[in-house]
């Protein structure tokens, strides 16, 4: 919390009146609602001891006063009363955030005043004519005609010659700031060279500087003209080579009033309840009167005042000389107001919480620096994470225990909704998977679904294996990182069965008729492709019976049953039916002619039969019986009588309605 005070000089008059103030004793003597050094009327100054911090008639005169932080080249603006004097951009520099212009040399430390400083150009040789950059200003006071007046400066150099011309210009008008233009002529960069001639060269001299800090510079003139505003920079002369400069602490007075100085200086730290405020002086005043606010602080006379907790405010001493008293700058105290930048992330509503909230570029203060969010302990963190939404105040305090505190907002994000549709089908067919997700803003960045693969795409596709109510689970994540997931059942609808069995299972073309026994299951409907053509060929039956393929044409038919459930889905099964170009013949092995009414005789069945004999013998080959009528039976008798018990061969002999002949022997027992 060191600060400088330049001084204030004034001579108190003396009036003894009814109604005069007294200056230092902390009471409104005069009932004009003023105290002390409040009073300007009746505390002033009629006479001005000079002194190295003295009042300037150019305001700002450290460069202290800004509008904004500089954060590169030609910002003179940020100062406040101060411009670009010329069309050559001079520089404004300041510890709160930009000190030199990139690989510049950086001014000698300590500053002579403050934190704000200026640099200029006398000569840059690469344009190969003469360039120099100008600060300029109005004054606080016209000069007066006839009046000697001196300005004081600090100059240091930045790299090329350490001696150079410095000149001060004055010009009657404000309105002649800035002077001239950009165009690169020489004429352009000088006041007294440029049209309008409105510039007077008020004062010039070659200085010289140091090579490892700053130098004071006086330049002195008597004042022509009732001057206005001033422009300070090198000479008109060239300065050969490329040559860079900073300026500070520009004082401009008359010349009367450049006497011994006092300032305040400080001791310990406000925030540590160790605060003294000590005079500087070069000659010993007879006595001191401490201020704050303008008002005498009672019994507050020693050249040291140690501040009381809550005595912050505006702080002056007034030292009386002999003939004269002198009155320091304002020292202002105020609490370390420590700067810092506050970033903040936010997070999602559900799940991890992600906030963060992050100091930056902490500053103004004594390091090392602690920090705490809301009433936490303080810690040496800069960062906080894994904050919910909301709003926090962070306070950053330093070594000397300052604080400053600032409010900060962690957002909370749109939280994503899933949502998906997804079409019923059947067991072996595609579902299509269509995202149906949303947030409020932003947008979907990720899907993920739990399908095999992992697919992430947005509209996916997949082949069940198996059929039923499958959940399927879709996690998206929004452009914030949020995360929002839902499960869906995808329903698979299992195929009919189809089934079917015939009967005869052996068919000839004689007799193409066969009867369809459906044993499909999970099916509504059917459909039966016969493999022949015809109205006959095709039915949607559940079970046709009788159904006749072509006769006389043996072939094996691939019978199709197509089987389709509520759900429109549908299986297949084909079955193979041999239609046999072949006939049909059955001979009994035995047969019990005794009149009991059971197998008493022996018949002949067949089928597909064109003609037909057969002749039955017994054991010595003497013929039994014949026939060549396949419906006539043998009854067992032979002339008449029975046949013994026995076993009797035959031979038959049949040609089929195909055309082909068959012979067959065998044997037939006759028992009772």
């Amino acid at each position: 919390m060191k600060k400088s005070a330049a001084i204030l000089l004034f001579l108190l008059m003396n009036i003894v009146s009814f109604s005069q103030e007294i200056c230092d004793n902390g009471i409104d003597d005069d009932f004009d609602g003023l105290i002390d050094l409040q009073d300007t009327v009746d505390c002033f100054c009629a006479e001005a001891k000079p002194d190295s911090i003295l009042s300037s008639l150019i305001p700002n005169p450290s460069f202290e006063q800004r509008t904004c932080c500089p954060n590169g080249a030609s910002q003179l603006n940020c100062a406040v009363n101060w411009v670009q004097a010329s069309g050559a951009t001079s520089d404004y520099f300041n510890t709160c955030g930009f000190i030199t212009i990139g690989t510049f040399p950086a001014p000698p430390l300590p500053l002579p005043n403050g934190n704000g400083y200026v640099g200029f150009f006398n000569n840059f040789s690469t344009l190969n004519l003469p360039y120099k950059e100008y600060v300029g200003t109005c004054l606080t006071d016209t000069t007066k005609i006839g009046k000697n007046y001196q300005i004081e400066f600090f100059l240091a150099n930045s790299f090329g010659n350490l001696t150079t011309e410095m000149a001060i210009y004055g010009t009657t008008n404000c309105a002649n700031l800035p002077f001239g233009n950009l165009l690169p002529t020489a004429s352009a960069f000088c006041p007294t060279t440029t049209a309008p001639l409105d510039w007077d060269l008020l004062d010039v001299d070659t200085v010289t500087c140091s090579a490892t800090g700053w130098i004071k510079v006086s330049l002195s003139f008597t004042a022509a003209q009732n001057y206005a505003a001033i422009v300070l920079g090198g000479s008109c002369t060239n300065n050969t080579g490329s040559n860079y400069y900073y300026m500070d602490n520009l004082i401009l007075n008359e010349t009367a009033l450049f006497l011994p100085s006092i300032n305040i200086e400080d001791a310990g730290h406000y925030c540590q309840g160790n605060l003294v405020l000590k005079a500087n002086f070069d000659s010993v005043p007879r006595f001191f009167q401490w201020y704050k606010d303008s008002i005498a602080i009672a019994g507050a006379t020693d050249s040291t005042y140690s501040v009381p907790n809550g005595g912050l405010g505006n702080y002056q001493l007034l030292a009386t000389y002999d003939t004269s008293c002198v009155l320091t700058q304002v020292y202002r105290l105020d609490t370390t107001i420590i700067t810092f930048d506050l970033d903040s992330a936010g997070t999602c509503p559900v799940g991890i919480q992600t906030g963060e909230i992050i100091a930056r570029n902490t500053s103004s203060g004594t390091s090392p620096y602690e920090y705490q969010l809301d009433n936490s302990a303080f810690v040496t963190d800069t960062g906080f994470s894994s904050l919910t939404a909301g709003l926090y105040t962070m306070t950053v305090q330093d070594s000397n225990g300052c604080q400053t505190s600032q409010t900060v907002i962690v957002e909370s994000f749109p939280e994503p909704e899933a949502s998906f549709l997804v079409d019923s089908v059947c067991l072996g067919f595609t579902s299509n998977f269509i995202d149906q997700s949303s947030v409020t803003t932003g947008s979907i960045t990720n899907w993920q679904w739990a399908l095999p693969g992992n697919p992430t795409i947005p509209n996916p596709t997949f082949v069940s294996p198996a059929a039923g109510d499958l959940p399927i689970t879709l996690t998206v994540t929004s452009d914030s990182g949020c995360v929002d997931d839902t499960t869906i059942l995808a329903v698979v609808h299992a195929l009919p069965v189809p089934s079917f069995s015939f009967s005869p299972q052996e068919l000839y073309t004689f007799n193409p008729d066969v009867c369809f026994s459906n044993q499909s299951t999970g099916a509504t409907s059917y459909s039966w492709d016969f493999d022949f053509n015809g109205t006959n060929g095709r039915s949607t039956l559940v079970n046709p019976c009788t159904v006749r393929f072509p006769e006389n044409n043996e072939k094996i038919y691939q019978v199709v049953l197509t089987a389709e459930n509520e759900f429109g889905c549908i299986d297949s099964i084909s079955g193979a039916i041999s239609i046999l170009d072949e006939f049909l013949l059955y001979i009994p092995s035995a047969f019990s002619p005794n009149a009991d009414g059971k197998n008493d005789e022996f018949r002949i069945f067949s089928a597909g039969v064109d003609k037909f004999s057969i002749k039955i013998f017994n054991n010595w080959g003497e013929l039994m019986f014949e026939t060549e009528e396949s419906d006539q039976f043998w009854d067992g008798k032979h002339k008449g009588e029975l046949v013994p018990v026995g076993i009797y061969p035959y031979r038959a002999v049949l040609k089929g309605e195909n055309g082909k002949v068959k012979e067959v022997l065998g044997h037939l027992s006759v028992v009772r």
